[in-house]
């Protein structure tokens, strides 16, 4: 609903723009006595054409089934951030177990083997062989604290572990949602730029059938290509960021491979 209001309201704000450039155009080419196919309803015509093409086709090319749910769904479960906390996870709980057996009763069994081997005046060998075992049973019964002190040490680190992986799974669900958003917007603002480029081709050729006639100045044909060029670098870099966000939802879902920069630099070769 949000993203429909905004929407709206751009295009009440083009429309009132393309209406005063279709009233200046209507003067002109009265007075030229030319066709003008400048009316403010063949600008929201196109406009919302341009909107409803980016919004279906555009969108279904380049997405295809891939939804904001599923985003973010593959990406906190596929995420490295979260395979990293989920490892963490592993080792704070084997800490844990070592910390409590820490508190339990260990048994050692030690063994001894000892050969002597002495000599007599009469050059004779005497052997001796002893062997011993015994068992040792350690009880810990208090250690000032310390074993206790680790215990707990080690259970706390557990739980901040659950939950280092609950915020990255969070910040991996925000992060492919302001993604999805960025290429909507994105691709509907290409859709516009697009829209606008062509407008201000047309400005510009009027501007000089207008110069060429006399009712226009050469500063109207300067600045209608200077409008024209800012049109094209603004186009240029909405596609450079939606291009860019679309990387950075694939990155947030963690199905971002080395296949997607290569195809990118393909299509941004020239």
């Amino acid at each position: 609903m949000q993203t429909f209001l905004q929407q709206l309201i751009n295009g009440l704000s083009l429309g009132a723009i393309y209406a005063l450039i279709a009233l200046g155009y209507t003067m002109v080419y009265g007075v030229l006595r030319l066709i003008n196919f400048a009316h403010s309803d063949v600008y929201m015509f196109g406009a919302y054409m341009g909107y409803y093409l980016a919004n279906s086709s555009i969108i279904k090319e380049n997405f295809g089934d891939t939804v904001l749910g599923a985003a973010v769904q593959e990406g906190r479960a596929r995420h490295p951030q979260v395979t990293v906390s989920m490892f963490n996870i592993d080792a704070a709980l084997f800490q844990v177990k070592i910390a409590e057996g820490a508190l339990l009763p260990t048994l050692n069994l030690l063994g001894n083997a000892q050969k002597t081997i002495n000599s007599t005046t009469s050059l004779a060998t005497l052997d001796t062989l002893s062997a011993s075992v015994a068992g040792q049973l350690a009880v810990p019964i208090y250690q000032g604290g310390a074993i206790s002190s680790r215990e707990r040490e080690a259970a706390a680190l557990y739980e901040k572990s659950k939950q280092d992986l609950e915020a990255a799974r969070r910040t991996t669900a925000l992060s492919a949602r302001q993604s999805y958003l960025a290429v909507i917007n994105g691709i509907a603002q290409v859709g516009a730029l697009e829209q606008a480029f062509v407008s201000s081709t047309s400005a510009l050729e009027s501007n000089k059938l207008g110069y060429e006639v006399g009712v226009r100045i050469n500063i109207d044909v300067l600045n209608a290509q200077q409008q024209l060029y800012s049109t094209r670098r603004d186009l240029a870099v909405a596609r450079y960021n939606t291009i860019t966000s679309h990387l950075k939802l694939k990155a947030a879902a963690g199905s971002l491979r080395d296949e997607d920069l290569e195809e990118v630099n393909r299509a941004l070769a020239p």
